[in-house]
């Protein structure tokens, strides 16, 4: 029912509501789990609240899933709706750097849905760049003009 919500308040971009219903589910001492956490983060990045967003990827204090690990709540899908509140807020560095951590394994692994979000179509990976070549080709074109 909250991931529900959620998801309403970001088809209308409703930050408001988002905070509300997280501060509620805090005051009954209810975890995020990744479908509520991901719907959150879609939510706040359809709003232009990108730092919302992206607090939302480090879980607090205290905050613990059911099997106690603090971040098994935390997956691709919600790192995906991360980087595309980034991509909307026109924070390319950030998500460049949010796509680093989840290639190096410091992160859940990226997925085809990343590399569209990214803008390298599907089946594009690590070095690909937009334009269809890959960064070690576009440096040693660049080398040899």
């Amino acid at each position: 029912a909250v991931s529900t919500a959620l998801a309403a308040c970001a088809k209308v971009g409703d930050a408001e509501m988002v905070t509300a219903l997280l501060q509620d589910l805090a005051v009954i001492g209810e975890p995020l789990d990744a479908r509520t956490r991901c719907s959150a983060i879609a939510a706040y990045g359809r709003a232009g609240q990108w730092v919302d967003a992206m607090r939302l990827l480090e879980p607090r204090a205290g905050e613990h899933g059911k099997s106690g690990s603090a971040n098994e709540d935390v997956d691709t899908a919600c790192y995906n709706a991360a980087l595309g509140a980034l991509r909307r807020a026109g924070q390319w560095a950030l998500s460049a750097t949010l796509l680093a951590r989840m290639e190096a394994g410091a992160a859940p692994p990226p997925d085809d849905v990343t590399w569209r979000i990214m803008g390298r179509g599907q089946g594009m990976q690590r070095g690909a760049r937009t334009d269809g070549t890959t960064a070690t080709a576009a440096s040693a074109a660049s080398a040899h003009p």
